[in-house]
């Protein structure tokens, strides 16, 4: 078998359409494994890039074609490297402007961006944890640096950083205020957020509250509204690090800071430890659908609705 099933942008516009082609089995190169994808993710991310967001880059990027979407990937590796043999279960995602190809029955990825798959997870609710633990994980410990007692809100907690972010808060004894709409309350609750806010109804910010970190997911905020809300050193981070960029500037001049959010990618080693969180149960995926391969287009449609909770994944096998 020399081709394989993958989620191709077909140029329309500005924009893409998602198309389920053959498409070829990629080869891996030195330092590559090739893994049979059991499930893979439909991230905000591929949305933009649907929408052409990041054409140019993807353009001058990606030499091969035809262009195939996907960052996050669980499944089984079909060819031996250094560090995993044909057989191992495994999660990791790529980079946007390298390799993104993992809406596809195959894809050939770099060895060291992989972590074996926890035990105890399937492979719909393994592929959630790569973007959204290692992004959450980034903001909380190594930019914020919150510690037990840090008083926390999450805006947008019902997402799939924010799921991540309620967990490891609470794993490093924080107190979490939790921001989403109504249908996320639940789940915020269930994951163990101390105070839940619906956005619709109820005000983000309160006069009197203070926190050491707003962390907003949902990039509806800015550092000059939550400014008063932040503790002497608090943090203000948000996910989009373009949409606030005069906060940036006036945070420099400020101990209340607003630092650039970076996303450690899979090759970390803080990686292998969410994975360990994971097969210990410390971290629960949240999962909101999963759609099979040739349905993809209507999964893009439901993340680009904004109704989900957590991930919405894709499933090959």
């Amino acid at each position: 078998m020399t081709t394989m099933q993958g989620a191709v942008l077909i140029q329309n516009g500005t924009g893409y359409d998602i198309s389920v082609q053959n498409v070829p089995i990629p080869t891996p190169k030195s330092g590559e494994v090739l893994v049979k994808i059991h499930a893979a993710t439909i991230n905000p991310t591929d949305v933009d890039v649907q929408r052409g967001k990041y054409a140019g880059m993807i353009k001058r990027a990606r030499k091969q074609r035809p262009i195939v979407t996907g960052l996050e990937l669980s499944g089984v590796v079909a060819s031996s490297g250094a560090r995993f043999t044909i057989g191992d279960e495994v999660i990791g995602y790529v980079d946007l402007l390298k390799a993104g190809l993992t809406h596809a029955e195959y894809a050939a990825v770099p060895e060291k961006i992989l972590t074996r798959k926890p035990a105890n997870l399937t492979h719909a609710e393994a592929v959630t944890l790569p973007i959204g633990g290692l992004t959450a994980f980034f903001a909380l410990h190594k930019q914020a640096k919150i510690q037990a007692g840090s008083r926390i809100l999450i805006n947008g907690a019902s997402g799939g950083v924010g799921t991540y972010a309620i967990q490891l808060a609470k794993i490093a004894g924080a107190h979490v205020t939790a921001v989403s709409g109504a249908n996320g309350l639940q789940i915020a609750c269930d994951l163990g957020a101390d105070v839940m806010k619906n956005y619709r109804t109820d005000a983000v910010l309160s006069d009197g509250e203070r926190y050491d970190l707003i962390f907003d997911v949902a990039n509806t905020l800015s550092f000059a509204a939550c400014r008063p809300y932040l503790t002497e050193r608090g943090v203000y981070i948000t996910t989009d690090p373009f949409k606030d960029i005069t906060g940036f500037i006036r945070a420099a001049f400020s101990r209340k800071r607003s630092p650039y959010l970076m996303i450690l990618n899979s090759a970390s080693p803080e990686f292998a430890m969410l994975a360990d969180f994971a097969a210990q149960g410390k971290l629960r995926p949240v999962v909101d659908s999963i759609f099979p391969l040739a349905q993809i287009a209507d999964g893009f449609a439901h993340v680009a609705s904004g109704s989900k909770t957590g991930r919405v994944v894709v499933e090959m096998v």
